[in-house]
């Protein structure tokens, strides 16, 4: 949220996680009906010439209603990490390979 401008208290992100879940303010913690809320959200804007801010967006769907419920939201990117040390392995295993081989 910094990276957005918002400074929250520790006590304010605290109170955040545990309303929303790990995902707030991103797009994996929301329903699918929720990203459609964002899209027509962002739709209407647009046609009204105000410029459009996605993450101000996601915020009012958020305190809509429209997100997964904490306890059922995975943590984000966890999958994305596990890719990224997988492949980082197998990039090591290759080079030690190449070094073995003298190629």
């Amino acid at each position: 949220m910094r990276r957005h401008g918002m400074h929250v208290t520790l006590k304010e992100a605290e109170e955040l996680l545990r309303r929303y879940g790990c995902c707030y303010p991103m797009r994996p913690g929301l329903t699918r009906w929720g990203r459609k809320q964002c899209a027509r959200i962002r739709s209407a804007l647009r046609r009204s010439g105000k410029p459009v801010d996605e993450f101000e967006i996601r915020l009012i769907v958020y305190e809509d209603g429209y997100f997964i419920k904490p306890k059922r939201q995975k943590p984000p990117y966890q999958h994305a990490a596990a890719r990224l040390r997988k492949w980082q392995a197998e990039q090591r295993r290759l080079k030690a390979q190449k070094l073995t081989t003298g190629n």
